[in-house]
């Protein structure tokens, strides 16, 4: 697998370019957290790689004009994922990987009296962040993973049978046979890319000054057939609008705590507002993390049994759409990793024949004590979605 991906590679000119056009449609269709990005640059990207060494993620951070961190584009750094720009992430940046590896690597060598030869950001269960930190024994090389949240050692022998601590490498989950259908699925995009650089006459891989900027959106209007199918669906508890959010982002508190800080989420918006310690205890949390059944008990606990909670191990983006039709937010979870959905946006666009995009509004409570909220590609061959698990009033 290592050589099929190191075949596939993108290169970072070519992904800044998808991470371009993700910015321009974002911006084009008024994507709720991107819609004051006109006129923003890429920064210089951040490679994120996977537990097998090979790199998984370009991160290229979105400035202002001003040089205001907005956010965060992750480009797939090889094709086998099957789209350029697996998810966006709204807001000020939370990692300054420099700092958080010299302090990883600092723990490493007072825990261990050992020398550390190396320090690498690694996704070490979709999508959570850690700092690998390579050291030696005896002549020999070991490798620790650090959390990059709460500085936790992530132990890398855990099973996916309940969410919380372990980790998984996302090429690892990628089947062989998958590998072909995802590459064509990427070029696509590329087309896309090619186009819209031809029709504009800029490199989308440079920083745009405003004038070339708005040189892009002309084109993409003209590219793309009625805008008006960018449609996009979040969550709304009352009738203000956009004026105020009606969902909140909660870190969790820890680094087993994805379940509860997901549930207090959820919980919060029905208006049940408590702590993650009384939901984690509801849930039966333990040191190995939250089961689903655990999950569902905790929710009608909580409610008094005014809601009726469901696990659904056959998760599609069709489900996912309904409920938040219905204005339901719910648990959408991976192997060892939940977080709260709260909206989708379906992107149709004609350009070289590609497919309508469908990407979901995730509120993650990873890193510790502060999450991260971001656009999704539903799709992307990163890590399969475990699970979804519903609140609905009985």
């Amino acid at each position: 697998m290592k050589k099929t991906i190191r075949a596939h590679i993108t290169e970072r000119k070519r992904a800044a370019s998808h991470a371009a056009i993700q910015l321009h449609i974002g911006v084009l269709a008024k994507t709720p957290g991107m819609v004051d990005w006109r006129g923003a640059n890429l920064g210089r990207p951040v490679t994120v790689y996977d537990l097998n060494d090979e790199p998984l993620f370009y991160d290229f951070p979105v400035l202002s004009r001003g040089r205001e961190r907005l956010g965060l584009i992750r480009a797939s750094a090889s094709r086998v994922i099957g789209v350029p720009v697996p998810s966006i992430h709204l807001g000020p940046a939370v990692l300054n990987v420099d700092e958080t590896s010299r302090k990883a690597a600092r723990l490493i060598r007072q825990k261990y009296k050992r020398k550390v030869v190396s320090t690498k950001l690694v996704c070490y269960a979709y999508p959570k962040l850690g700092i690998a930190v390579r050291w030696e024994k005896r002549g020999e090389a070991q490798r620790t993973i650090v959390d990059v949240g709460d500085f936790s050692i992530v132990p890398e022998e855990v099973k996916p049978e309940m969410r919380g601590p372990g980790a998984v490498s996302s090429y690892g989950q990628i089947q062989e046979e998958a590998v072909p259908r995802a590459v064509r699925n990427f070029g696509r995009y590329g087309k896309v890319v090619d186009e819209l650089q031809e029709r504009s006459g800029k490199d989308l891989s440079t920083h745009l000054r405003l004038r070339d900027f708005d040189r892009v959106q002309a084109v993409l209007k003209k590219a793309v057939v009625q805008v008006e199918l960018f449609y996009t669906k979040t969550l709304s508890f009352c009738t203000h609008g956009f004026s105020h959010e009606c969902f909140t982002l909660h870190g969790q508190q820890n680094g087993v705590w994805c379940v509860p800080a997901t549930g207090q989420m959820i919980l919060d918006f029905w208006r049940y507002y408590r702590s993650q310690t009384d939901i984690a205890t509801a849930m039966g949390t333990g040191a190995g993390g939250t089961g689903y059944a655990g999950e569902v008990n905790g929710y009608e606990s909580i409610a008094c049994n005014h809601f009726d909670a469901q696990s659904d191990s056959g998760p599609t983006i069709a489900k996912a759409k309904a409920e938040i039709v219905a204005n339901r937010p719910f648990d959408y979870s991976y192997s060892y990793h939940a977080m709260a959905c709260a909206g989708y946006s379906v992107a149709r666009f004609t350009i070289a024949g590609v497919p309508p995009q469908h990407s979901l509004l995730l509120y993650d409570p990873s890193p510790v004590n502060t999450g991260t909220i971001r656009w999704e590609t539903w799709g992307a061959g990163i890590s399969p979605v475990d699970g979804f698990v519903y609140l609905t009033r009985t």
